[in-house]
């Protein structure tokens, strides 16, 4: 299990270090943030920064920790809540993908993936530019998609975005790796009623 500091966003992340969180090299990642910061110098001197300020989307303390895509996109854009694109997605989420075992694997998506492309999207240079094209020609079709009750082909839709997203990006392996380790879950099942929010949601099984 990686460590809790450590993120992704084009390169290895250290939400421990430095004001805003530093580069980690990959010797670095390989030998500490791999395995849950084992012997990692920065913990064992006891330099860590808790860092409010970093885009780890696994610190707890960061606003945007449970951002995904259409959140991050809206607030940059200055959305209001009542947006209907947000309004329509969150209904969306709450009353189909939320009820429905066969979108499990996109709420898995949503949780994992969403934040770190949330948290790069929040730090590209054009963002402004960026949220306003992924607004108009992918969220508002995918929005209009789900008000015509075409709920699969809002899927695709919305995962062919987070595709393009990923590659644009260059986290391509970091993705990869999640995908493959079943986006983290191993054998803890997924608690769907509270997924779809950018967080890591388990059930947890009650033992006899």
């Amino acid at each position: 299990m990686v460590c809790s500091y450590y993120y992704f966003c084009g390169d290895h992340k250290c939400s421990g270090k430095g004001k805003y969180g530093d580069k980690v090299s990959d010797s670095e990642y390989s030998k500490y943030c791999k395995w849950n910061g084992l012997h990692c110098p920065v913990l064992a001197k006891g330099k860590v920064i808790h860092n409010r300020n970093s885009n780890n989307p696994n610190n707890q303390n960061n606003s945007n920790s449970s951002c995904f895509i259409t959140t991050i996109v809206s607030n940059i854009l200055g959305k209001k809540d009542n947006d209907k694109v947000l309004v329509n997605l969150r209904s969306f989420r709450d009353e189909i993908l939320q009820n429905d075992s066969k979108y499990d694997e996109v709420l898995k998506s949503y949780d994992t993936i969403g934040p770190v492309i949330a948290g790069c999207i929040y730090n590209d240079k054009d963002k402004e530019k960026m949220a306003d094209g992924l607004y108009s020609n992918a969220l508002l079709p995918i929005s209009n998609l789900v008000v015509s009750k075409e709920y699969d082909k809002a899927c695709e839709r919305y995962y062919l975005m987070t595709l393009a997203l990923i590659n644009y990006y260059g986290l391509k392996h970091y993705y990869n790796d999640v995908v493959s380790n079943d986006y983290g879950y191993g054998n803890e099942e997924i608690d769907r009623h509270l997924s779809g929010h950018g967080k890591k949601q388990v059930r947890v099984l009650k033992r006899d």
